[in-house]
Formats: structure tokens, sequence, C-alpha cells
């Protein structure tokens, strides 16, 4: 995924651990920001990448990073507890600025 000149990956580390990594083609990947649960994709919307993710203890969340660019420091990451669910995500779309993540029920939220 590409958001001002800069690709956007989700990447599993050897402990196991997921983060989000950055490349501009100019400089070495950055790792963005660490991700708890499993991914289950990457969206990105008016400078904000989202990342819906299914969790160990068998619940799933939104992670949010608002402020992206390279070189890569934390400008504010925040996770969306209001949209959370139980089981694991079947679906995550965005639409304009609402994610909709679905399980076995349908959820909503904004990112903007």
């Amino acid at each position: 995924m590409t958001y001002d000149g800069v690709v956007f990956t989700l990447s599993q580390q050897s402990d196991g651990l997921w983060t989000v990594v950055g490349d501009d083609g100019v400089n070495s990947p950055a790792t963005v920001f660490g991700v708890d649960g499993t991914p289950f994709s990457l969206l990105i919307y008016n400078n904000v990448l989202v990342v819906p993710e299914d969790n160990a203890d068998g619940t799933w969340d939104v992670a949010a990073y608002m402020g992206i660019g390279l070189p890569a420091h934390p400008r504010y990451r925040f996770r969306w507890r209001h949209l959370s669910g139980s089981g694991e995500i079947t679906a995550a779309v965005l639409n304009e600025s609402t994610v909709h993540v679905t399980d076995h029920g349908r959820h909503d939220g904004r990112c903007a």
C-alpha cells in the first residue's frame, strides 16, 4: 500500500511479532509501529494507518497510527477499543472514513 511516496507493508519478525514497515525507496525500510495481534489487513485513510487485528485471546480490535511518514517516529498511536469484537475477523474494508469490520456480526468505526 502506498501513501505519499512511501510503501507500507506488514512484516512478521523472526520472533513472530508483526510490524508495519515503511519504505520510501531512498532510506532503509523503517518500522513505523508494532502490532500486538495478528494483522488481518493494512488500510490507509487520510494520513492514518489502520490495522484490524486478531488477538491471541480470541478477540479482535483495530490499531491505528496517525501522522505517518518517514523517518519513522511516533506521532500518535491509538487503539479503537469501541471497535472490537470476539472471534476472528472475516473482512475489513475502508469506505471513505469508516472502517467496516466483520466477524460474526458487523462493526463500524470512523477514522476521522
